[in-house]
């Protein structure tokens, strides 16, 4: 992994921070600039486990990166359009490879996890390009899985048990 001096020289001029609640819906704009799906939540009730990227005061990247032992979760990572696959300084182009955003990000979101007492970070990609810079960062790839999601605002609990439940 990066070191952490490194990523501070790639990004004198951005502050990587724990996100706070009110981040919650430049998030929800990240979500909607970048074209991922947001599931339908409301970004204005906060947001826990997530690290953005700010520069001259706006949020122009985020990562969720949830700790929990012995594994943590790397989940989203966005970037504003204007920076994918660019350097600081906007040079690039939006291509196989991340950006220097994007790829901070993700160092810090690996640092973050460790420091909090992760032994092993999981998580979900679809880009090769991210997926080649884990493998060459000691990632290994766990094979295909299905993603489950489930929306709790319509939760309730049930009581009939999972094998009495028709498929």
């Amino acid at each position: 992994v990066m070191d952490k001096s490194v990523v501070d020289l790639l990004l004198a001029s951005t502050v990587l921070r724990n996100a706070i609640d009110i981040d919650g819906l430049a998030i929800g704009k990240l979500f909607r600039q970048t074209g991922l799906a947001d599931l339908g939540v409301d970004w204005s009730r906060g947001v826990r486990g997530w690290i953005v990227a700010e520069l001259d005061d706006e949020i122009i990247g985020a990562i969720q990166a949830v700790p929990s032992k012995p594994y943590g979760f790397i989940g989203d990572t966005l970037v504003t359009p204007q920076m994918q696959g660019r350097d600081l300084h906007g040079h690039g182009r939006l291509g196989r490879r991340p950006g220097t955003i994007g790829f901070a990000l993700f160092v810090a979101a690996l640092d973050y996890l460790k420091n909090a007492g992760c032994q092993f970070a999981l998580g979900v990609t679809d880009k090769p390009g991210l997926t080649k810079i884990i493998k060459h960062y000691g990632g290994v790839d766990l094979g295909q899985h299905t993603l489950l999601g489930r929306n709790l605002a319509t939760w309730r609990v049930r009581t009939e048990r999972v094998d009495e439940v028709s498929t």
